[in-house]
């Protein structure tokens, strides 16, 4: 058996490298650390860390759901729209932060519908008639600039 003892002030360590066992004294404590003990714990924490990781998981998909395409055209739009107003680096970030909050109340396929329409409703004749007089179309707009205008406070973007 291998013992080590170390005097450092007030504090002594023996240490046995065959069983793991690590014991500190003190005139006020004395701790005995197992390697095995502690190895347990370490696996039973991570096993814990690894099922709560996989719990939450899905959940994180849900909430942005958009995909990264979808998420660069828009804020390059939202880039575009704001131009001049601020510099770059805070207009993208306050773009995305808009881009987030759509995403967490349409689905991709509900934005791409609404986003449409939205951008062709000002069509002139037939062409934009159609986003103009369906009601479902409608409803979806007005969700959608409702929605648009909380966001854009919400990520505080001056219209």
């Amino acid at each position: 058996m291998a013992h080590q003892l170390t005097k450092s002030g007030m504090m002594q360590t023996l240490s046995d490298k065959s069983s793991g066992t690590i014991s500190l004294a003190h005139e006020s404590f004395d701790i005995t650390i197992e390697n095995k003990s502690r190895s347990k714990l370490m696996k039973k924490a991570s096993m814990l860390l690894l099922a709560a990781g996989l719990v939450a998981l899905p959940g994180l998909g849900v909430a942005n759901d958009f995909s990264t395409v979808t998420r660069v055209h828009y804020v390059q739009d939202c880039i575009k729209l704001n131009e001049g107003k601020m510099n770059i680096y805070e207009t993208t970030y306050k773009c995305s932060c808009v881009v987030d909050k759509l995403a967490e109340v349409f689905t991709q396929s509900q934005f791409e519908d609404v986003n449409a329409g939205f951008q062709y409703r000002n069509l002139p004749g037939d062409r934009g008639g159609m986003f103009r007089d369906d009601t479902d179309v409608k409803d979806g707009i007005t969700l959608f600039q409702e929605t648009h205008v909380a966001a854009y406070e919400s990520c505080r973007i001056r219209r």
